[in-house]
C-alpha cells in the first residue's frame, strides 16, 4: 500500500543508522584496548573525518599524551581495522557548561 512505503523507508534510514552506530561503537572499543587503563579514561574515539581518526581528550596534557601513541593507533586502524585514514586528529574535548 502506499502508506506502508514512507514506513519501509523509514525503516531503512533506521537500519542504516543502526549499522553506523554498531560500527562506530565497534571501533571506540578496538581504539579503547589499545591504550593503557588511565589514558583511556581521559581519551575517547570520536568519528572518522576527512581521512583522519578523530579522538578528543579531557585535557591538553591528556591530548599529548594520546598523541604519543599515534602511530599505533593509525598502525592498528590501517591493519586490524581496515579503516581508510592517513592520520590520528587529537583534539580537547570542550566542556558543556
Amino acid at each position: 500500500a502506499v502508506i506502508d512505503q514512507p514506513y519501509e523507508a523509514l525503516q531503512r534510514q533506521l537500519a542504516t543508522l543502526f549499522a553506523q552506530a554498531e560500527r562506530h561503537a565497534a571501533w571506540a572499543a578496538a581504539f579503547q584496548s589499545l591504550l593503557d587503563p588511565t589514558l583511556a579514561r581521559h581519551c575517547r574515539f570520536a568519528c572518522l573525518r576527512d581521512g583522519a581518526a578523530v579522538f578528543l581528550a579531557d585535557t591538553p596534557a591528556w591530548a599529548t599524551r594520546l598523541r604519543l601513541h599515534s602511530p599505533r593507533l593509525l598502525e592498528h586502524a590501517r591493519g586490524a581495522l581496515g579503516l581508510a585514514v592517513d592520520r590520528i586528529q587529537v583534539g580537547v574535548r570542550r566542556d558543556s557548561d
